[in-house]
């Protein structure tokens, strides 16, 4: 399991968005960050997010759907349907999140993206050219080692 560390500015507790939600709505979206992947998308299944956000609190799916739809409503978050199914992301992820491209993986809802008007920043190729790049590094140790150059660093 990857560790995932996020984020939470200090300025989501003046925020007007922030301040129309209760207590609950609070909590879940400081869960949708924290469960956000490196492109700030996250899965939407109500049911999913009850487990995450509320495990072994009295709330319904039906609650959480709710909380979902007044969070879209307030602008925090984007819902829409995927080829994985029901996704979620933040608008403003970049403007409080900092990720090394180096230690990123692109979304696996980066259709959701596309669909609102959002690039990718970590795509299959960028992960491909990380890759390409590792490699070419290893062969130039491993090309410099085979002509006896390890002597002269050593």
């Amino acid at each position: 399991m990857s560790m995932r560390k996020r984020m939470l500015h200090d300025r989501i507790w003046e925020s007007d968005q922030f301040a129309v939600l209760t207590i609950k709505e609070r909590l879940l979206f400081i869960a949708l960050i924290t469960g956000a992947d490196d492109e700030g998308c996250f899965r939407a299944d109500p049911k999913h997010l009850r487990r995450k956000a509320f495990y072994g609190d009295r709330v319904s799916v039906n609650q959480v759907q709710k909380m979902l739809d007044h969070l879209q409503e307030v602008g925090l978050v984007v819902l829409g349907v995927t080829k994985k199914g029901m996704a979620g992301l933040h608008p403003n992820w970049w403007d409080y999140q900092s990720l090394r491209r180096d230690r990123s993986k692109p979304s696996k809802y980066s259709d959701l993206l596309v669909a609102n008007g959002l690039t990718p920043r970590f795509t299959i190729a960028a992960q491909d050219k990380r890759t390409e790049d590792k490699q070419s590094e290893y062969n130039l140790v491993k090309e410099s080692e085979d002509l006896g150059f390890e002597s002269l660093f050593s």
